[in-house]
């Protein structure tokens, strides 16, 4: 009963974020822009924390592997557990602006992958950088709420997930180091990358 009830404040949560949209075309379109751009940004800053900050070389690696495991490993595992459809696919009166697969919803990989970066900098030291990224990531996950592509808790469930991979990373962050950042650098030394 207590997880009905979540659900359905969830629902009504998502239809008061979905109710911005639909009264002007401007503002729409920056939704759209919001809740699909941004996300580009992180891999770009994670190639120039390479290019001009090789001292940070493995906190960048940790954390695109803490990124990419939240996202295609746990985030994956989950929703094949609980499988959730997109809100458009379920809801009455949902003002779908963004064409979006037909797939699970929970928890959403954006949020799952922008803060297991952001934790896994922050847990690595680089505090600063790792809360702009944990900014940007509510500013896109909002975002992705607002044009109706997840729910609230698929959200929440993200950053859960992101959270607790980048914890798990920092966790056996030497052996992370050694066996997979080290190897990975002297390879692409070998290719000048590095």
């Amino acid at each position: 009963m207590i997880w009905m009830s979540i659900l359905g404040y969830d629902d009504k949560l998502l239809l008061a974020a979905n109710g911005l949209t639909g009264h002007s075309a401007a503002l729409d379109h920056l939704y759209v822009i919001l809740a699909t751009w941004p996300v580009y940004l992180i891999p770009v800053i994670l190639l120039y924390i390479w290019v001009f900050f090789p001292v940070f070389r493995l906190n960048a690696i940790r954390a695109f592997g803490s990124g990419l495991i939240a996202w295609v490993g746990f985030n994956t595992v989950i929703g094949w557990i609980w499988y959730r459809p997109r809100p458009a696919l379920k809801m009455v009166g949902v003002h779908e602006l963004l064409l979006h697969q037909p797939d699970k919803s929970f928890p959403s990989d954006h949020a799952a992958f922008g803060m297991a970066i952001a934790a896994t900098f922050i847990l690595s030291g680089q505090k600063r950088l790792g809360w702009f990224l944990v900014f940007w990531t509510l500013l896109f996950s909002i975002a992705r709420v607002i044009v109706a592509v997840h729910y609230p808790l698929d959200i929440l469930g993200g950053y859960v997930v992101g959270i607790l991979t980048a914890l798990l990373i920092n966790y056996f962050g030497k052996q992370v180091n050694q066996y997979i950042g080290q190897p990975i650098i002297l390879l692409l030394r070998k290719f000048r990358l590095a």
